[in-house]
């Protein structure tokens, strides 16, 4: 049967979730009612191939693993396809398109009116699904020609069909071509078994591979297993000749290139195990000769783009990253970058196979830093790059930033007890043995009579005052017997009193919301200027590179400034930016550096994820709105 793009991905949304409330799942998918019923038919049918058993109880829709072998092989594929296509659920060309790149790398010739008949579509409704099709296979040094009789045809190297065609099933999952073109069982990849039988071979050669070069190397053979059973043979290997030469003396990768080829039953053609040592190469397979190749004939090269990154992170950032296992870790994923252009595998990445990184897409400073990584690197090689390539390196950033220390002002504290000042010193050492000290900066002790003759005096001077007296002008006070039995209501006054946006800049940090009346008439330039104070060729600037996520726009503009400014709000109706509706705005000016990077990465992501508080802000747009939220959510 057909399904939608839209059943997949309510499968991929169910299967990663295992339930979901009725309300919310029809709301994340904008359905009706009547088309959340037949939807559910739908996924009924789908969940057994994946392992699942979809019902509905008590207002929840819930997926069931029957099958937990089937499942877990599953769930990476599942939850690749959800991450590469959740916003582009309502989108049935998208299967279309890379149905017809699938058709054209494998027939080299299409006619159009057939594919049209063939799924009840006109010529002319085709035009952009194909349109993006020669556009995607473009990327891949793949040309479409217009032949006469023939049809639309491509010409392209074989191995960049392969790269190609390894794209788009982990784009789509090989299920959908499966279903959707009705392809003949001996045209079908079988990604699952071949997974097995690659997942079997590591464990008995104690080999390791992460997630993503792991599926890589999977696709790969899938998909030169079916392109082999066609006789479709790689005749141009194109890799530079240093790098030939040593794959070709290496033994070890060619020993353990022909047992994958036997493991598959695929014919010993020379030139197809030379690719797949190199394939085993850039996945990661030997390090030590990736090192040595680096060594020979790149090591000025990878140095050199090794320090362009983190100089542009110094430039841009103002992080001086001098932890030794984040920079190993960096150090590790460009000598593969190297190994990978060199291997004329670098602009053939196009997406992550296992997914996007939840550390990059949920967090938009760590999207920024990704794409300003990109760009470094596709200047330095003068030849663009996909996101994904560089990933890796932002996701150890993102480790890197979670461990750096924010400083805020810690609090002064006094004790004052009627009577001798026995009681007030035991207190103390009470506090000082039971208390986390990171949130006190002094305990002192002071005369009952001098606080009450004096308390405007101390009230300046001191954040807390613990006193068994009754004070009249002070408010920040807890009671000496509040402390008698546990100091753990003192450490939860202190954190939840924190000045941390005190500590974020070094001037004034600022909040402005203003709701943006949308017209036809005025440009989001225009209007994102009018109600931010911005400039024209700040705002022009900020949303050529800015990051969407949800409904949510968000803006960075870095500046020298010792302010930190924030300018938030909601647009009167959904504004379209980049093919996507967008409801929200952030835009964020300020002087981002290694002091405030990690506090300023957790508030965009809470104002981002939290409507309740982007709802506080609008009734009363504070600092101490944020402070208070962050003192929440932060040890």
């Amino acid at each position: 049967m057909l399904y939608s793009l839209r059943n997949y991905m309510e499968l991929a949304y169910l299967a990663l979730r295992r339930e979901k409330e009725i309300d919310q799942f029809i709301y994340r998918f904008e359905l009706s009612r009547y088309e959340f019923k037949n939807d559910l038919i739908q996924l009924q049918e789908m969940a057994k191939y994946y392992g699942l058993k979809i019902k509905t109880t008590n207002d929840y829709i819930v997926a069931e693993v029957i099958d937990y072998d089937l499942y877990f092989k599953k769930y990476k594929d599942l939850s690749s396809f959800y991450y590469n296509n959740r916003y582009e659920f309502n989108d049935n060309d998208l299967i279309i398109q890379y149905f017809l790149i699938y058709r054209f790398l494998n027939d080299r010739c299409v006619i159009i009116d057939e594919i049209a008949n063939k799924f009840g579509y006109s010529k002319s409704s085709l035009r952009t699904p194909l349109k993006k099709a020669r556009e995607f296979m473009k990327g891949f040094g793949i040309k479409t020609i217009n032949r006469p009789y023939y049809g639309l045809c491509v010409e392209g190297n074989e191995l960049d069909i392969r790269y190609c065609l390894l794209s788009i099933y982990d784009k789509m999952m090989p299920e959908i071509f499966n279903e959707y073109g009705k392809i003949n069982i001996e045209e079908r990849i079988d990604y699952i078994n071949s997974y097995d039988k690659f997942i079997s071979f590591c464990n008995e050669k104690e080999l390791y591979f992460d997630s993503e070069e792991n599926k890589r190397i999977v696709l790969y053979i899938s998909v030169t297993a079916l392109r082999l059973k066609n006789k479709q043979i790689i005749d141009d290997l194109n890799i530079e000749k240093e790098i030939y030469q040593i794959i070709l003396e290496n033994e070890d990768l060619r020993n353990m290139a022909i047992e994958i080829f036997d493991i598959f039953s695929l014919p010993k053609i020379e030139n197809e195990i030379i690719t797949l040592m190199m394939v085993l190469l850039t996945s990661g397979a030997n390090k030590n000769l990736v090192e040595l190749i680096i060594d020979k004939y790149y090591k000025n090269e990878k140095e050199e783009l090794f320090n362009e990154i983190l100089n542009m992170l110094i430039k841009r950032f103002k992080m001086v990253i001098e932890d030794q296992i984040i920079l190993e870790i960096i150090d590790e994923i460009v000598s593969m970058i190297v190994i990978k252009k060199h291997c004329n595998e670098l602009s053939k990445q196009k997406q992550r196979l296992t997914g996007r990184s939840t550390n990059i897409y949920s967090y938009a400073i760590c999207y920024f830093i990704n794409e300003s990584i990109k760009e470094a690197i596709s200047k330095f090689y003068s030849q663009n790059i996909s996101s994904s390539v560089v990933e890796k390196i932002t996701d150890a950033i993102f480790y890197y930033i979670d461990s750096l220390k924010y400083e805020y002002a810690k609090s002064k504290i006094a004790i004052s007890i009627r009577g001798s000042t026995f009681g007030a010193d035991l207190l103390k050492r009470k506090i000082k043995s039971e208390v986390n000290p990171k949130y006190i900066e002094c305990i002192d002790i002071i005369n009952n009579v001098e606080l009450l003759d004096n308390e405007e005096k101390y009230n300046e001077i001191y954040d807390l005052i613990i006193t068994d007296i009754n004070l009249k002008n002070i408010k920040k006070t807890l009671t000496v017997s509040d402390m008698k039995n546990s100091s753990i209501l003192l450490e939860d006054c202190l954190r939840m009193n924190r000045e941390i946006c005190a500590s974020i800049c070094k001037g004034e940090f600022k909040i402005k919301y203003n709701d943006i009346q949308i017209t036809n008439e005025t440009s989001v330039v225009e209007c994102l200027t009018d109600y931010t104070e911005l400039t024209e060729k700040e705002i022009k600037h900020g949303l050529r590179n800015c990051y969407l996520w949800k409904d949510i726009i968000f803006i960075l503009l870095r500046s020298n400034n010792d302010d930190v400014i924030f300018n938030i709000g909601e647009f009167s109706k959904p504004i379209d930016i980049k093919d996507r509706k967008m409801g929200r705005y952030i835009i964020l000016k300020g002087n981002i550096n290694e002091d405030n990077i990690n506090v300023l990465n957790s508030l965009i992501h809470e104002l981002s994820y939290d409507k309740l508080l982007f709802t506080k802000l609008k009734q009363k747009p504070e600092a101490k709105i944020i402070n208070r939220h962050l003192n929440s959510i932060m040890r």
